[in-house]
């Protein structure tokens, strides 16, 4: 296991987030984590999220990291000077403190998330491994890994928790790719095959909490995905090359479905 920073910190290791943006830009894969002229981004979403996962799965980690602002006008004196003391917290407002309560009261309140957690376990659990068949070393964050079960949990934040809305949110972000990435880390660390579940929880009232599995078809697609990932990115160290894939071709596009049935008004 290691600290949230060595974890971060560490570059050897290739991750979901990593592989994920491998696969929607190879020169932007490039730029963020060789060349590292490309900044990585921390949204105020990004930091509610990191709070909830905190206060929910280890919260003394949330006393240490996380604070609540005072009502101060941000442009006072008054108010710069707290924050100067307090610069190595991330400040959330009122507002969010009490978004977090209501989500894990919601949380506490489903039958299947609440037994889930209550498995004697290890929240923010640490794995690396090596792809058998590219030697291509990775690593994971498995956000609840319980010792009495064979499964994995993950734990989400989002804007609709509703499964029509969550399973358009899994393509789009590809949570098919990070449980099958996450799977295979526990298969090749313990031999057992590993359900993995997501705890889907609303950022707005009435702040739902379901929880989900993904079906066999995801799951493959999703290591299918991360093969062919793996792949590309082998060929590409070995060839030291980072270009696009279309920098060698003139691509052609269509429209959205969409864009058909919009026409100007009163044409």
């Amino acid at each position: 296991d290691c600290s949230e920073e060595e974890y971060f910190a560490d570059d050897f290791h290739e991750s979901n987030s990593r592989l994920s943006d491998f696969r929607h830009s190879i020169p932007g894969y490039y730029g963020k984590y060789i060349s590292k002229e490309i900044p990585g981004k921390q949204t105020k979403s990004m930091d509610f999220g990191s709070a909830f996962h905190a206060a929910l799965l280890t919260p003394e980690l949330y006393k240490n990291q996380f604070v609540v602002g005072p009502p101060w006008n941000k442009n006072t004196n008054k108010y710069k000077e707290w924050a100067a003391k307090h610069e190595h917290y991330t400040i959330l407002d009122a507002a969010d403190e009490g978004r977090i309560i209501s989500m894990m009261e919601s949380v506490a309140n489903n039958t299947e998330a609440r037994r889930l957690l209550a498995l004697q376990g290890w929240p923010e659990q640490a794995i690396r491994w090596q792809d058998k068949e590219t030697g291509i070393w990775l690593k994971c964050k498995i956000d609840y890994l319980p010792d009495s079960e064979s499964v994995i949990v993950d734990v989400k934040t989002c804007a609709d928790p509703n499964p029509e809305e969550f399973a358009r949110s899994c393509g789009q972000l590809d949570y098919e790719c990070q449980g099958a990435l996450y799977m295979d880390a526990m298969l090749d660390l313990t031999g057992n095959e590993h359900k993995y579940y997501h705890i889907a929880v609303g950022m707005h009232a009435p702040y739902e909490c379901i929880v989900y599995q993904l079906d066999d078809e995801a799951i493959s697609l999703g290591r299918q995905k991360n093969a062919a990932a793996l792949r590309r990115l082998k060929d590409c160290r070995d060839t030291e090359s980072w270009a696009s894939p279309y920098a060698d071709r003139i691509v052609t596009i269509g429209l959205p479905r969409w864009a058909f049935n919009r026409s100007p008004a009163g044409w």
